[in-house]
């Protein structure tokens, strides 16, 4: 800390040793200067009105957290009724204490004048060891990938059922039954064709997924 700033004595945050308002709750610091020699008399905010007990806690929660300041979060935090919590908010952004907002949803949340809260991501990015396991699971061992292929080889589907992927093997395996009785009459052989096709490179797929998750274990 510099020697020309000091802490706030209601919020905490750093402000100019010569400043009579702070700038991040808006306290009245001649006021709360007087408070002190009184020590009946309770700390006092901006507009010189007292500052309660609410006031110094919602301002402790308010800088520490990064979630959305709204009545239900407030209350939660506090352990106070919600609707003791709005009105003491509400008072509060008359006083211009806080800043009352709307979003594009209609969902009323309150900031506070020149803090910017930092708000994890809402679908942070996977780590190296999280991908590592979702590749373990998802990529079927290396004994299962050669027994896919092989099935897929033989019977279009079997193969990729036996490999997990469900869908497409349901899908392969109907493209053969049915277009083999038919490719007596050549509309078969097409069908016939192309799900044996299409096994085979799912069945390539699977053996190189499975590489992939061996070589990174």
């Amino acid at each position: 800390m510099a020697d020309d700033t000091k802490p706030c004595p209601l919020c905490g945050e750093e402000i100019k040793q010569v400043a009579v308002r702070c700038k991040h709750c808006q306290a009245d610091l001649t006021k709360a200067a007087e408070a002190d020699f009184n020590r009946g008399a309770s700390p006092v905010g901006a507009a010189g009105k007292p500052l309660d007990d609410f006031e110094v806690r919602f301002l402790e929660f308010a800088y520490k957290t990064s979630v959305t300041l709204n009545v239900p979060a407030v209350a939660h935090a506090l352990r106070m009724p919600t609707a003791e919590v709005s009105d003491k908010l509400e008072d509060m952004a008359a006083r211009d204490v806080i800043l009352r907002d709307v979003d594009d949803d209609g969902n009323l949340f309150f900031t506070i004048p020149g803090h910017v809260a930092q708000r994890a991501p809402a679908n942070p990015p996977l780590t190296a060891v999280q991908r590592g396991q979702l590749a373990h699971v998802s990529a079927p061992a290396d004994g299962t990938a050669i027994a896919a292929m092989v099935l897929n080889v033989f019977i279009p589907g079997s193969g990729s059922l036996v490999a997990g992927r469900v869908a497409v093997g349901v899908v392969q395996l109907l493209l053969w039954v049915i277009g083999f009785p038919l490719s007596f009459v050549i509309i078969g052989l097409p069908m016939v064709l192309g799900a044996w096709i299409w096994s085979l490179v799912t069945g390539i797929q699977i053996l190189e997924e499975s590489r992939r998750r061996q070589s990174s274990t």
